[in-house]
């Protein structure tokens, strides 16, 4: 993010007015007033050879806040023709006033002969930390008012807002200052050029309705493209998301190849909402033609189980020091795998077992080399049976099946306010969970308001028993057959002669998936959750039932697809 922010971010600064001599100017201006960091300004003048003699002069520079000096100096001009090169101000600016507010500091610059018959002035506003993150609230809110569709300003807002929120260094400020001055724009009607080159775009991701970053190097006269799953360094967030290196990108736009780089979110193992974002960039990208899939770390596990799924939308995979899980089995008989650097134990396994049963597996040249970046020809793989999903990626089960598509939370109300305070810290500790991973937030709906037509394609989240959430409780009387019933006191598993009853106690999380009418899905979470760490909630689970602790007879659900 920092790298972009400075391809297109900069200050504006205010027009001259009418009072000022346009021959005074700033040539250059820090764009914050934070202090106890200097401020430091580049003043310039215009002089023709006539006056260039003319002097002594003195420059006089303050800074205001409010009522309150903030800072001030004053130069000895020789002579005016001094300024064609320009003076270089550093101020040391005291504590801002806290009356003044979110109200921006004044930068006053005064140049005047010794019997101030001749007096020039100019004047300018320049941000404060609190008054930019104001703005940046204030341009928010007129964004979303404004009803703007394209998500490109709505990812600046983010970035801004997690700008404002960890902003301890002067850095940070200017990229804030950066995105005020975006925002601004837009709203002004500006739009960002396209370009060749680096550049942040954004994508709204359908599933739950948010906006993520994706980074994008094009070149002149792209003949391919590849998409890059990189394994971050460190957790990254949409305003500090580290780019690959750039000799990558060199690579390849001497390969001709447009490259597009996913944001992996939370994800760092590539196991969950970045392998689902993947394959549909995936399939985005290879309507014109196949993709290589160029894939760092952990992302070659992503990279590999996504060639598996879709073969003939794969030209190549090239993989760079991968890591992958021991559960990966089987590879794309029809794509070509190219390596480069260190594996992990796992991932040699894979190899070995794989080039055995005739994988077209080979040692590749370094990224930094066009040659790495071009997919040999391509063997087409369409007319292979795609595996199932779950066979392929088995870590995302019945139970986080939600996630490849639109969901929705409904949150169960109708019971007794403790039971609704119960309901509502579930539904918060879900949607937390699922923000940590996926840097989104879900829709979230309480049951009396749900409306079955809006949200008739979402998988729905439900919270809360039948007697507690109103939607699931209509469901249930209509003949939907949960197969385990489960209340405050006891937790009732199978049908009839094969019914089983425990305490609720010793059940003390509850998760379950059924498949709707038109084949959405349906979870019912209750209880504590049933998920933890930076997962994609619900992951791992197998099966269709899912209690902790486990009970003896949890094998007694018999659980088949139910369409009342």
């Amino acid at each position: 993010m920092r790298r972009s922010l400075r391809v297109v971010a900069g200050i504006v600064l205010a027009a001259f007015s009418p009072a000022e001599d346009p021959s005074l100017r700033l040539a250059s201006c820090d764009d914050l007033v934070r202090p106890p960091l200097l401020f430091r300004c580049d003043i310039i003048r215009t002089v023709d050879s006539r006056e260039f003699a003319t002097g002594p002069f003195t420059l006089t520079v303050s800074l205001t806040h409010g009522e309150s000096d903030v800072a001030s100096t004053e130069i000895a001009i020789a002579k005016l023709g001094d300024m064609r090169q320009g003076a270089r101000i550093v101020l040391a600016p005291s504590q801002l006033e806290d009356a003044a507010g979110d109200r921006p500091a004044i930068l006053r610059i005064t140049l005047a002969n010794q019997s101030r018959s001749r007096v020039e002035r100019l004047t300018r506003e320049v941000p404060t930390p609190v008054g930019t993150v104001r703005e940046l609230q204030r341009l928010t809110s007129a964004l979303t008012v404004s009803g703007e569709a394209a998500p490109l300003p709505y990812l600046w807002a983010e970035q801004g807002a997690e700008i404002a929120h960890e902003a301890d260094a002067a850095l940070q400020f200017r990229e804030l200052s950066g995105v005020v001055s975006l925002l601004r724009g837009w709203l002004a009607g500006v739009r960002p050029t396209p370009a060749l080159g680096l550049s942040l775009e954004a994508i709204r991701d359908p599933i739950d309705s948010s906006v993520q970053p994706l980074r994008w190097h094009r070149c002149a006269q792209p003949t391919a493209v590849a998409l890059v799953l990189d394994q971050p360094g460190q957790p990254p967030t949409k305003a500090h998301w580290p780019a690959a290196p750039f000799s990558w990108w060199q690579a390849a736009a001497t390969a001709n190849v447009d490259v597009a780089e996913i944001y992996p979110a939370g994800d760092l193992e590539w196991r969950g909402i970045a392998l689902i974002r993947a394959e549909a960039l995936l399939a985005a990208l290879a309507r014109t033609r196949p993709v290589t899939l160029v894939a760092r770390g952990t992302g070659a596990d992503a990279a590999i189980r996504l060639a598996r799924l879709h073969p003939g939308r794969v030209a190549a995979v090239r993989l760079i020091d991968p890591r992958i899980a021991g559960d990966l089995v089987g590879f794309p008989p029809s794509v070509h795998i190219g390596i480069y650097g260190a594996a992990n134990p796992a991932f040699r396994a894979w190899r070995a077992q794989s080039a055995a049963a005739g994988a077209a597996i080979q040692d590749a040249v370094a990224p930094s080399d066009p040659v790495f970046w071009t997919a040999p020809s391509v063997v087409d793989g369409s007319a292979q049976p795609a595996p199932a999903f779950h066979s392929v990626c088995p870590a995302i089960g019945q139970l986080a099946h939600y996630a490849r598509g639109p969901f929705v939370v409904v949150v169960g109300t109708r019971e007794h306010r403790a039971a609704q305070d119960d309901n509502r810290l579930l539904a918060q500790r879900f949607v937390a969970a699922w923000a940590q991973h996926a840097h989104g937030i879900p829709p979230q709906v309480d049951d009396v308001a749900f409306d079955r037509a809006r949200w008739r394609d979402h998988a729905w989240v439900i919270i809360g028993n039948p007697r507690s959430n109103q939607v699931l409780g209509e469901l249930v009387a209509d003949g939907f057959v949960l197969g385990a019933a489960w209340d405050s006191r006891s937790v009732r598993i199978g049908d009839g002669a094969r019914q089983r009853s425990f305490p609720r106690a010793d059940a003390r999380a509850l998760a379950l998936v059924h498949e709707r009418a038109g084949g959405a899905r349906l979870i019912v979470l209750d209880g504590e959750p049933s998920w933890n760490g930076r997962d994609l909630p619900l992951s791992g689970l197998a099966g269709t039932l899912y209690i902790d602790p486990p009970l003896a007879s949890e094998e007694a659900l018999v659980s088949p697809d139910q369409h009342p």
